[in-house]
């Protein structure tokens, strides 16, 4: 098993959650730690298991299983015994070890045997894990960078120092705009470059705000320590309908720090928060603007930061050990050609850490990690870069954090993600994720809080047409569009919406053509036009479709045993529909306009259940045993056939008053008495 979720709940207690995946489901036990006097000592809190029936990745390591699962029996007999505990518990005890003050140009190796090192700066030895409790720990507040790949097997933390001070900005501003390099001016005085940690910035130019209300506030991204000992980020803003970049560099020259721009840039989208203009393709090159009103944009003001934030830790070398990596209140840099063997156990990324990795895979790989399980948690953020960075399907767990997917490739981002969970508020923004190709994919999304891929989804068919499905306990939002793969025989990937929540398509514009099945839950088309219009629609029994905004698109869709077709907009279905209501029940929440454009069949035993709002129905067709229960009041203009229906047809209504139905001359169906009928003796 591995440990995931470690909390710290007081000074001598801990938790800790030990995970494990079989063939058929990811148990968990969760252990609390107590140290006292006699030492340190164990205790289970519980024992759960997550089982997936219809998905083909029961691997789900890394979820919180104190928001999900189902309680198992803690086993207090031998293995063998009815539940789930644990057998053997075994703590590593790392020793104390070295921690670097100043750079260290030590060449060749360095052993830690059950031992923990702190390197600073450039540090270019290898380090060789070699017991389980061997521990690499990047937590100075200096920077580091690891040229060469880590190996052996222990455990690599990447952290904050503990008690770091909080950023303050403490040094003058530089109020002059930055020159374009190579001329750069001096910015501070009498400081060690090696102290900076952040920066406040302003961009301004006639191409900011379209020359009015410059300069504005910048963000700061992407802090990155050379080589040479310069620092380089990059000031990002939204304006208008872009992401507009100044890249700058500092430098140290004697006892003064120097800054210059490198250059200016931008991408056509006002929502890529944090894109690296450094390694992904897409962004056009401007003029560095030097003033207020010349063109382009610049760096019209800067102060840096001494001390609080941590500088990133860099492993440019990739990881080539066994063992867990943990980042922690840190950004850190993983970037390589490829990620030797052995494989990480996992990769976990927590409280409030940054993750930017770059990697060029192929696409049957296992991706950064090689497919251990890659986990965030805690207002944490992943930047796969690259492509393939994601691998293909390794279990990936977004709790309460967000992915920014900004690489590129082929229209989307390259990135495929076939086992994922999305728990507790998670977030996907930037160019669309992939899914399909190697086989089947599935998404599992958990609560509390609900998700959302504001990135949307390339759905990639293959030969055997595995599914994509999405399995949502509690409502999930797809904000931005689903698109089909661009390549000949890779349309068309089924899609199953499973699981008892909702799955919002929030997007107009898809391409997606592929067949749903709605199995549990609602499906709730939420955009006008949210699905390509070739799609077939199966609404199973018990499951919803839900429409708030108008379908102007020719859809196959059928509502099996008591599957409801909610009605929340005025004119849900205005294209070419093929509407089968199997036993269905249809429930409009406002005055609406069914079908007048398509046709609807009407089969077995159908509700139309619309109380006191109205309801128009366009051609329809009855099958000759189909029975249409009316629930609603028909002595008032509610419920209205665009055509003039037959007796044949009027006889398939059960009404509520149990008297036979009939229509009015404007197609109004009633059930109130239309005469009486006496004999004259």
């Amino acid at each position: 098993a591995q440990p995931f979720h470690w909390q710290r709940t007081s000074p001598t207690t801990a938790t800790v959650q030990f995970q494990a995946a079989e063939a058929n489901a990811t148990y968990c036990v969760k252990v609390e730690l107590t140290e006292d006097a006699a030492g340190l000592s164990a205790r289970a809190l519980y024992a759960k298991s997550l089982v997936l029936p219809e998905s083909p990745h029961q691997d789900r390591r890394g979820i919180d299983f104190d928001l999900a699962g189902d309680e198992l029996p803690l086993a207090t007999g031998s293995d063998t015994a009815n539940g789930v505990n644990i057998v053997r518990l075994q703590a590593s005890l790392t020793t104390v070890g070295l921690t670097a003050r100043q750079p260290v140009d030590l060449p060749g190796r360095v052993t830690l045997g059950n031992a923990a090192f702190s390197p600073v700066q450039q540090f270019p030895a290898r380090v060789a894990l070699s017991g389980v409790a061997s521990l690499l720990a990047l937590d100075t507040l200096d920077p580091v960078t690891l040229p060469v790949a880590p190996v052996g097997r222990g455990a690599l933390r990447i952290a904050a120092p503990a008690g770091a001070p909080q950023s303050a900005v403490t040094n003058p501003v530089h109020n002059v705009p930055l020159p374009k390099a190579p001329a750069a001016d001096t910015v501070l005085t009498g400081v060690n470059l090696s102290e900076i940690t952040d920066a406040v910035v302003t961009l301004g130019g006639l191409w900011i705000s379209d020359g009015r209300g410059s300069p504005v506030p910048a963000n700061v991204y992407h802090w990155r320590v050379a080589e040479d000992g310069t620092v380089a980020f990059q000031a990002q803003v939204f304006d208008d309908v872009h992401t507009k970049c100044v890249k700058v560099r500092l430098a140290q020259q004697g006892s003064d720090i120097v800054a210059s721009c490198e250059y200016a840039s931008y991408v056509l989208s006002r929502f890529l928060t944090g894109f690296d203009f450094d390694t992904n393709p897409g962004a056009t090159t401007t003029s560095i603007a030097t003033n207020n009103t010349a063109e382009g944009y610049g760096v019209m003001s800067l102060a840096l930061i001494q001390g609080g934030t941590p500088l990133p830790a860099t492993l440019s070398g990739g990881t080539a050990f066994a063992g867990p990596i943990t980042v922690e209140r840190r950004t850190a840099y993983i970037s390589a050609p490829i990620i030797s063997s052995p494989a990480p156990t996992s990769i976990q990324v927590r409280d409030g850490a940054t993750l930017v990795t770059a990697l060029h895979r192929s696409p049957d790989a296992g991706g950064l990690g090689n497919g251990c399980p890659l986990v965030l948690s805690g207002d944490s953020i992943l930047y796969p870069n690259g492509l393939f960075t994601l691998g293909m399907s390794r279990p990936i767990t977004l709790n309460a954090s967000e992915c920014r997917l900004y690489s590129f490739d082929i229209g989307d981002s390259g990135q495929y993600a076939n086992n994922m969970t999305l728990q507790n508020g998670a977030r996907l923004v930037g160019n669309r994720v992939r899914v399909g190709n190697a086989g089947a994919a599935h998404w599992l999304i958990l609560g509390p809080a609900a998700s959302t891929n504001a990135a949307g989804f390339t759905l990639v068919n293959n030969a055997q047409k595995a599914p994509f499905t999405v399995e949502c306990h509690v409502d999930f939002a797809v904000t931005a569009s689903m698109r089909d793969y661009p390549q000949t025989g890779l349309y068309d990937q089924p899609l199953v919406k499973a699981g008892p929540a909702s799955m919002i398509l929030a997007a107009s514009g898809s391409t997606f053509g592929g067949p749903i099945t709605v199995r549990g839950g609602a499906l709730c088309l939420e955009a006008p036009n949210a699905l390509a219009g070739t799609n077939t629609l199966a609404v199973l029994s018990g499951a919803e479709l839900r429409i708030t905004a108008t379908q102007n698109v020719p859809l196959t869709v059928s509502l099996s045993t008591n599957a409801v077709l909610t009605l929340a907009t005025a004119d849900a279905f205005t294209g070419d529909i093929a509407l089968t209501l199997d036993s269905a029940i249809v429930r409009p929440q406002m005055p609406a306009v069914l079908n007048l454009a398509g046709e609807t069949l009407f089969t077995g035993t159908s509700v139309l259940d619309f109380g006191e709002t109205p309801l128009a129905i366009g051609p329809a067709l009855f099958d000759p045993d189909a029975t249409v229960t009316l629930t609603g009041n028909l002595e008032t203009d509610t419920l209205r056939f665009q055509q003039q229906l037959t007796s044949t047809q009027l006889g398939c209504f059960v009404t509520p008053s149990g008297r036979c139905a009939w229509q009015t001359a404007d197609g109004y169906i009633r059930d109130t008495a239309r005469g009486i009928l006496f004999t004259l003796q």
